[in-house]
């Protein structure tokens, strides 16, 4: 079992904590999480040592307490080799493959963008009802406008309208025609 270094660049000065888990998973798959320092003189690289023998695709989430500051995902493997987070669609889609499930962009023509409710478009999206909320649900992760980046758990998906509701809220409401991801398997 190697001691594998995660990589990723945040914001100088912080005391983080790097969890990772298994696709599919709600269950942290390293411990309780590794602390991130901060590499000397390379203002905000954060690096954390990962002990545990992890390999495939894993979501980082970064943590300062119990509050999400970033997420990502992270291809492991059991080696001593640095390995970096992204959160780059291009990077990770080879490496998820069947994994990711939809990706799409708000449509704001039937049903009015919120903090919790959105609607994605209806060629992208299934027409059956609870399709993305049931088994656990799948995250929605932005990919551009103001929530990029941002990941939600999907509570409720209505197939007529193709209305996402997620829980807990955005921060801010998504803009119509910016692009997201649904991520897992419904």
């Amino acid at each position: 079992m190697a001691s594998t270094p995660v990589q990723i660049q945040l914001p100088s000065g912080l005391t983080a904590t790097l969890a990772l888990y298994a696709d599919g998973s709600d269950t942290i798959a390293n411990g309780s999480g590794d602390s991130l320092v901060e590499e000397t003189n390379r203002l905000g690289l954060y690096e954390a040592t990962v002990t545990e023998a992890l390999i495939n695709v894993h979501f980082a989430k970064v943590l300062i307490g119990a509050n999400v500051i970033a997420t990502g995902w992270v291809n492991m493997a059991d080696t001593t080799a640095e390995v970096q987070v992204s959160d780059d669609y291009a990077t990770v889609q080879a490496a998820l493959g069947d994994m990711l499930g939809v990706a799409s962009s708000v449509n704001d023509a039937t049903v009015t963008p919120s903090t919790t409710v959105f609607a994605g478009q209806s060629a992208d999206m299934s027409s059956v009802d609870d399709l993305y909320s049931s088994g656990g649900g799948m995250l929605v992760v932005f990919t551009s406008g103001d929530m990029r980046g941002v990941p939600r758990p999907v509570v409720d998906y209505a197939g007529t309208t193709r209305a996402i509701t997620v829980s807990p809220a955005f921060p801010a409401a998504p803009s119509d025609g910016d692009t997201f991801l649904l991520i897992g398997r419904p």
